[in-house]
């Protein structure tokens, strides 16, 4: 394998690593998003107090 068919070769595969860092980083904004959200739908929840209807209590 020439130089430049490496170079070449080694150009692309570093292509492709900042195409899959840049889907994980999408990927990971939209975790952290989602989970803020349900902690902010939990947080809500908590300040409101219980909720009408039946609550169980297991001893």
């Amino acid at each position: 394998m020439e130089v430049t068919d490496r170079i070449a070769s080694l150009e692309q595969r570093v292509q492709m690593q900042e195409d899959d860092i840049q889907l994980l980083k999408s990927a990971l904004a939209d975790v952290v998003r989602r989970l803020n959200i349900t902690e902010e739908q939990q947080a809500m929840q908590n300040k409101k107090g219980p909720t009408k209807g039946w609550h169980f209590r297991y001893t």
